[in-house]
């Protein structure tokens, strides 16, 4: 089995893909293709803490402005993905139980 090495301060994954190591050469892709989110409007007004239709959830918004709605068919049609997402923030919040997803008026979450 090949390696990447141990112990780095970073990740040497590029520096190994350039090299044509096997196993750069299979993940790098895979990771390249990853949608990265970070929310960092926590204020009262950020969009992630608006009301927003329930059927807004074609794909994920990279303002969070569909969280809800995006949890909520998660939930409803994916249930194995939905729990994977919740034992995920467990992990590091062990209080979390469960996301509270409920409509507040009709086709709105």
């Amino acid at each position: 089995m090949k390696s990447l090495g141990v112990g780095h301060d970073e990740s040497n994954l590029e520096k190994f893909y350039n090299s044509n190591n096997g196993i750069a050469k299979h993940v790098m892709p895979i990771i390249k293709s990853w949608q990265v989110y970070h929310f960092h409007d926590t204020s009262r007004t950020a969009k992630v803490k608006q009301i927003g239709s329930i059927h807004d959830h074609a794909y994920f918004r990279t303002d969070a402005s569909n969280l809800a709605a995006f949890l909520y068919k998660l939930k409803l049609k994916h249930e194995r993905q939905y729990k994977a997402i919740c034992m995920t923030i467990q992990k590091v919040a062990p209080f979390f139980g469960d996301f509270v997803l409920a409509a507040c008026r009709i086709n709105h979450i």
